[in-house]
């Protein structure tokens, strides 16, 4: 790999933590380099901004929660997707900082809405839900959750997610349907 793309990992990966770790406000150009363990301008120099810098690690993740769909899919494990989507908070809740950060940042804003139409075609194609409003009731439902899991670590998170995946079931079964 070259020290280009080892860099811009490096970077990736440090946002991605701090993100998940202290929130959005604690995101800046510093400590993320610093996290990262590389000088600050070279945020400018690969990604052009901050927000070119979370752009890039929106549709880094973006293709990573694609591409589990997928492969459950062909795995024939399709019946536990929530379950597995659910069991990375980490995931989600960066997904949902990266939300709050678009209300102030236009290009974060239109690849979030690039994605989240994507996501939620693939889980029409993939998983047969009925329409993307099923996919994003199920999209909010399971980021809403790992939102609660994060703020409080007494929800019993297995059992709502199992709730949660008798719901989503419900939704994927043809109607008349018991």
């Amino acid at each position: 790999m070259a020290r280009s793309d080892e860099t811009k990992l490096k970077l990736l990966q440090a946002a991605k933590e701090i993100l998940v770790e202290q929130g959005h406000v604690a995101a800046t150009v510093l400590t993320i380099a610093q996290r990262a363990g590389v000088n600050h301008g070279l945020i400018h120099h690969y990604f052009g901004s901050k927000e070119g810098l979370f752009v890039a690690l929106e549709k880094q993740k973006n293709e990573e929660l694609r591409q589990v769909v997928v492969d459950m899919v062909k795995s024939g494990e399709s019946k536990t997707f929530l379950k597995g989507f659910t069991s990375d908070t980490d995931a989600l809740y960066l997904r949902q900082e990266l939300v709050v950060m678009s209300r102030s940042m236009p290009e974060l804003l239109a690849s979030l809405q690039i994605s989240l139409r994507e996501y939620r075609k693939t889980l029409v194609e993939q998983l047969q839900f009925p329409s993307e409003a099923h996919a994003a009731l199920a999209m909010a439902a399971a980021v809403g959750l790992a939102l609660h899991a994060k703020a409080d670590p007494e929800l019993p998170l297995e059992k709502t997610v199992e709730l949660l995946h008798e719901w989503v079931e419900s939704m994927l079964k043809p109607p008349g349907q018991p």
